[in-house]
């Protein structure tokens, strides 16, 4: 019991370690390429804020009818391990959420004290990258 205990703990004490880490990866690896990349273009059609579900959607359609299109996004690329279904709840409260909380409430949440954690994502895909790849409808 007391080694299993153990392992669990050894196991779970690098997630954060490795959140970090690949997040850090990817944030200097797509600033290398951008300090590479050519200068953007200086006229867009269309200004599509916020790269989650719907506003990549919308900027790759109009930029496939031929529109000059600027996708801005608060956040940047999702880190490696938003790709691994079991590593998803290490996402959140982490530098790719915006880590919005709910007002108190009487009759919700009561064993957080009436408030709730209202994960929304702040990486290219948006909040659909913290919902642990499930359809949510709403």
């Amino acid at each position: 019991m007391y080694l299993t205990k153990c392992l669990i703990i050894v196991s779970v004490i690098p997630i954060p370690f490795l959140l970090t880490l690949s997040f850090t990866w990817t944030y200097y690896l797509d600033y290398l390429s951008y300090m590479v990349s050519p200068a953007p273009s200086s006229h867009y059609d269309y200004i599509v804020v916020g790269a989650g579900s719907a506003g990549s959607v919308v900027a790759g359609r109009l930029s496939e009818a031929g529109a000059n299109v600027l996708l801005v996004e608060a956040g940047g690329p999702a880190p490696s391990l938003a790709h691994i279904p079991a590593m998803v709840a290490t996402l959140q409260n982490s530098p790719i959420d915006w880590m919005f909380k709910t007002e108190k409430q009487e009759h919700a949440s009561l064993a957080m004290g009436g408030v709730s954690s209202w994960p929304r994502g702040k990486v290219l895909g948006g909040t659909s990258i913290l919902n642990y790849m499930l359809y949510v409808r709403g």
